[in-house]
């Protein structure tokens, strides 16, 4: 077996140590050596050179060497502090951004008082971009893309923002953005946010149109022969796509359009916007059938579709009282004759379907049923 002592390779010394062969015969072991530099690390493409080795240690160059990873690690503590300091969110920066790339940034969450104002006519909704104009010069604006909305006279505007509803007085010397910060500082819109009643509430503005009480019904007869009927179709089809307008088909290939004879009658909502038309008949040998939706839904009209049974708004818009009634034709009559009264019109005794919404959204506070 064999000796313990030399398991490991190493090999026992019987004359011990020559220190002075090791160190120098003047060397003073009791002294401690100074530090050894410790060697930097290459940095990349950069090739290294073997140093040479000192005969003996200089101190200026160790201190010298002592001092520089305290200076590294200074200029690290700095790296890190302006990569993070610099980054959006606080969080450490990525790949891209320590090789020196831009991170992009993240985007900051909009407050709700930040958020702009929006545009809202019927079933557009834009964003106001600027909030320094008055109401009067957002008509203007606005009038190349709602001829409607030409004539300031007849245009009137509220703001709803969240439960609040603020209705202007002075359209040209208003801006939207008063009303907006207005309504923001008022009470009952504070109270509302804080009962969670309108979680992402939006501020709309919307223009009400008042229609005058002359020619507003546009009421026209309908086409009697075929012919007549194609070309009414082709003259609105140069305009308009006739896919999905209720009375429109196509015959043959061609779009024409259905529906007895009679006289149209259009029934608008609260914008004055025609939603759909109802025909007074001309046949009187039924008179239990006066009026029927123009529709063109059944399995012989190709591309036809179906008309709804709509609300009727007629009179003048920004009252609070209306009265409730049954029929277009008799809300525009009655509404004439009253000096521009306000109507609200089913289309029949049970159509009431859009009744409740229509009066939230004019403001109606008092009804009268007729």
């Amino acid at each position: 077996m064999s000796d313990p002592k030399d398991i490991l390779g190493f090999q026992e010394v019987d004359d011990g140590l020559d220190i002075d062969a090791i160190f120098g015969r003047d060397a003073d072991i009791s002294t401690p050596l100074p530090p050894l530099a410790v060697p930097q690390p290459a940095e990349a493409g950069e090739k290294t050179e073997p140093e040479e080795t000192a005969a003996a240690p200089d101190e200026s160059a160790s201190e010298e060497t002592a001092e520089k990873p305290a200076e590294k690690e200074t200029d690290t503590e700095q790296d890190l502090f302006a990569a993070f300091s610099d980054s959006p969110t606080g969080t450490a920066p990525d790949s891209e951004t320590a090789e020196g790339k831009v991170a992009p940034e993240a985007e900051k969450p909009v407050s709700l008082f930040d958020r702009p104002a929006i545009f809202k006519y019927g079933s557009a909704k834009e964003p106001i971009t600027d909030a320094s104009m008055t109401f009067e010069e957002l008509r203007i604006k606005k009038a190349d893309d709602f001829p409607e909305l030409e004539e300031g006279k007849k245009v009137s505007w509220s703001v709803k923002y969240g439960d609040v509803t603020k209705s202007i007085a002075l359209p040209k010397e208003t801006t939207i953005a008063k009303i907006k910060e207005e309504i923001e500082k008022s009470r009952a819109f504070l109270d509302s946010l804080k009962k969670g009643k309108v979680k992402d509430p939006e501020c709309l503005v919307t223009p009400k149109v008042t229609a005058g009480s002359k020619g507003i019904a546009a009421y026209k007869s309908m086409p009697t022969t075929e012919e007549s009927r194609r070309l009414l179709a082709k003259l609105v089809g140069a305009h308009h796509a006739l896919l999905g307008i209720p009375g429109f088909y196509t015959r043959y290939g061609r779009w024409t359009i259905a529906g007895p004879n009679g006289f149209l009658i259009p029934v608008r909502n609260r914008d004055s916007q025609i939603q759909g038309l109802k025909i007074r008949l001309d046949d009187e040998t039924n008179p239990n059938r006066k009026y029927r939706w123009l529709s063109s839904r059944d399995r012989h009209f190709e591309n036809g579709t179906r008309s709804y049974s709509w609300i009727h708004v007629t009179g003048n818009r920004s009252r609070k009282r209306a009265f409730l009634t049954e029929g277009p034709l008799k809300g525009d009559v009655a509404s004439f004759l009253a000096n521009d009264a306000l109507f609200i019109c089913t289309g029949g005794v049970s159509a009431i379907k859009g009744l409740r919404e229509t009066i939230l959204e004019l403001g109606v506070n008092k009804g009268i049923i007729r």
